[in-house]
């Protein structure tokens, strides 16, 4: 090496000898200053037109606990314009925001209007119904226009369904009875002989993993966690009961959930059938009856006898309890 070369790097040798020689910095200091630092760009952010710097307000809002912002949270809800399919990347950036603001507000606790709730379903319906489950107004008309018209997300139908009963929510009772059908499977087998059904079931299976936005912060995205039997693990309840809903939430900059069972499918029908006992109060033995006819109770039947054949008349609470003490041999 040239003496001219040396020259020049020995001063930068020097530097980084007496920095190596230096104690390191107080890490409290540091993070103290920084803190100080970030703190008013959550709210700066927040009230940017940017969808992406609304991200990183709502990400600084929550991880550092600014709960003085929440007022402002609540203004970016109230005004959100609600779009059910997002059609363009300005609608998808926006959406995608409003996933940290709704975020943050569930993990605060905090009471969001109901009429605000309501009105993000259509874009938001797990995020919703967490934030309806845990208002402390009249919610029961919301509950009942969701448990009414939903099609789209049976475990949204369940979990409306679920609060609607542990709030006794007015006309719940009748929506119960509304359209149901009730449906019988008996199954007969002569003795010595094996009985068995038949069918399929068809399960979700795993995508590609989405990609994460560049430049946007993880955020906390939320999906429905199976209902009944079925629930994803790890789902947090959304919604108890005798058929209670589940959701689950994630942090991720992809905003897309990783849940990969095949959800909640349940059959209304039977939903109906096991929640109008609790709404009419029914006496036990006509529950007990109505209980012979769900699908999911039905154990292995015998072949009637003489001696315990099918009553004539169906409406007579006692006969059918009869009925079903002679001719089913329930294993629930």
């Amino acid at each position: 090496m040239s003496k001219s070369v040396l020259g020049l790097c020995a001063p930068g040798l020097l530097a980084l000898a007496a920095l190596a020689q230096q104690a390191p910095p107080d890490p409290a200091i540091v993070v103290g200053s920084v803190d100080k630092q970030m703190e008013p760009l959550a709210s700066t952010w927040l009230r940017s037109p940017e969808p992406r710097l609304q991200a990183w307000g709502a990400y600084l809002v929550l991880r550092d606990r600014h709960t003085e912002i929440i007022p402002d949270l609540l203004a970016m809800v109230a005004r959100f314009p609600v779009v059910e399919a997002p059609a363009t990347q300005a609608d998808v950036d926006q959406h995608d925001a409003m996933l940290g603001v709704l975020d943050a507000l569930i993990q605060f606790g905090v009471q969001v209007p109901a009429a605000d709730a309501q009105r993000i379903y259509p874009e938001f319906p797990v995020q919703s119904l967490i934030l309806l489950s845990h208002s402390q107004q009249d919610t029961a008309s919301v509950l009942l226009a969701i448990f009414k018209s939903e099609q789209r997300w049976p475990a949204a139908w369940l979990g409306a369904g679920a609060l609607l009963l542990e709030r006794r929510g007015g006309g719940f009772a009748a929506a119960v009875l509304e359209g149901m059908t009730v449906h019988a499977q008996v199954t007969v087998t002569e003795p010595g002989v094996g009985g068995g059904a038949g069918g399929s079931v068809t399960c979700c299976g795993a995508g590609l993993s989405p990609k994460e936005k560049d430049g946007w912060p993880p955020l906390g995205v939320y999906a429905f966690g199976g209902c009944g039997a079925r629930v994803e693990t790890g789902a947090t309840l959304l919604a108890g009961g005798p058929d209670p809903a589940y959701y689950h939430r994630q942090v991720n900059a992809s905003y897309h959930a990783d849940v990969l069972s095949c959800g909640c499918i349940p059959d209304r029908d039977l939903v109906r059938q096991t929640t109008s006992p609790r709404c009419f109060l029914i006496p036990m033995n006509i529950r007990r009856c109505a209980h012979t006819y769900r699908t999911r109770s039905c154990g292995r039947v015998r072949t009637p006898t003489a001696a315990n054949s099918r009553p004539s008349s169906a409406n007579s609470s006692t006969s059918l309890r009869k009925w079903r003490g002679g001719w089913a041999n329930s294993t629930c």
